[in-house]
């Protein structure tokens, strides 16, 4: 096993235990890895924390909402640290990654759902129309 695989596999597991802690249902986990393998170095976050940012949005375009606090909790219970999910980012006028129009097209990939997106980003007042950057 190369160490791209050893890097994939140690995230898929992390993202298995958060659901399996957080009481999603199976598929959560894998659907989130997806998101996360087509986001990752093209969002500005860090592995891990892009990966709890993918579970949130799972979740919560999958009807199986979870609080940010409570997957915080057990972030902090798989990794050793609390992750706070879709935090804004302070580079991007203040903005979360979710809500720039260029990553609407790769979340729709991957969970063809555009009204479950919509309500989604409706959680976000901040939310620009011109929020391509």
């Amino acid at each position: 096993m190369n160490s791209k695989e050893d890097f994939d596999d140690i995230h898929m597991q992390k993202a298995e235990e958060i659901c399996q802690m957080l009481e999603l249902p199976h598929g959560i986990a894998s659907i989130s890895f997806m998101l996360w393998t087509k986001l990752l170095m093209r969002v500005p976050r860090t592995p891990i924390r892009l990966l709890c940012d993918c579970i949130y949005v799972v979740a919560h375009m999958t009807g199986n909402r979870r609080s940010i606090n409570s997957l915080a909790d057990v972030a902090k219970k798989v990794t050793g640290f609390r992750v706070r999910a879709m935090l804004k980012d302070s580079r991007r006028e203040g903005t979360r990654w979710v809500e720039t129009k260029w990553v609407h097209p790769i979340i729709l990939e991957v969970l063809p759902d555009e009204d479950a997106l919509n309500t989604l980003l409706s959680e976000y007042p901040s939310s620009k129309e011109e929020g391509d950057s």
